[in-house]
């Protein structure tokens, strides 16, 4: 059994050779390590669409790119991501808040319990939808913050911008690709770093403590990094 590669921003192609887009983000199931999907993005600013393309659906991947087992008159029967962000409070007294740019999407900042709040789709507040290219603030202590979407359940978004930390908070580069076997199981990630000289190194699952859409953190120091992790991914 061989590994497969998903990497980030290959083309996607139907099975009668129709170029349909671009791997723009991996689906992980942080629970059983496994990739039950990938976004491909179709088309460009500003009528880009996301579709969410399901393992089951993978015939083969490598590094040159991703090809369907369904034709070109059936891609537009994937289901597209839909995500949502409904929030609801007052106007804004000053202080915390969470402000929509339109096409960049919703972000919490200041102080806030978790994640920042990111929503690249429609921003729904007390007053109907936010419109496209304004912006609106809500006192983020008197104010929820909802967001949905179609994607599986538990699962996180990595995409060209996802860090690889280590444990000591040095960033060693950005995930590049998944490595799996043919069922989805992840077996590890090739990262590339380097600013100048570019490289690529392999991070096994065992060594992965966890992770967010922003960040892959590891279970390892950035000297330890250095001495362990191989510098090219398994073939």
């Amino acid at each position: 059994m061989s590994d497969l590669h998903v990497e980030l921003g290959t083309d996607v192609v139907t099975s009668d050779g129709l170029k349909f887009g671009k791997v723009n983000q991996l689906v992980i199931d942080p629970k059983t390590r496994s990739l039950p999907a990938i976004i491909v993005r179709y088309g460009h600013l500003p009528d880009q669409r996301d579709f969410i393309v399901g393992w089951q659906v993978i015939d083969q991947t490598n590094r040159s790119g991703v090809r369907l087992l369904i034709d070109g008159e059936r891609i537009e029967q994937l289901p597209e991501v839909m995500k949502v962000a409904n929030v609801s409070g007052p106007a804004p007294t000053g202080g915390p808040y969470i402000s929509y740019f339109g096409g960049a999407g919703a972000y919490a900042q200041s102080d806030f319990v978790g994640e920042s709040i990111r929503a690249e789709g429609p921003v729904v507040g007390q007053g109907g939808a936010v419109p496209i290219g304004s912006r609106t603030a809500f006192d983020m202590s008197s104010t929820n913050v909802e967001l949905h979407t179609n994607l599986p359940e538990n699962t996180l978004r990595v995409t060209q911008d996802t860090d690889v930390m280590t444990n000591d908070e040095k960033k060693i580069g950005k995930v590049q690709e998944a490595v799996c076997d043919d069922h989805g199981v992840i077996h590890g990630f090739v990262g590339r770093g380097g600013r100048i000289r570019h490289h690529s190194f392999f991070v096994p699952t065992d060594l992965i403590a966890g992770g967010s859409h922003r960040y892959v953190r590891l279970k390892i120091s950035a000297d330890e990094a250095g001495q362990t992790l191989d510098v090219s991914a398994p073939g």
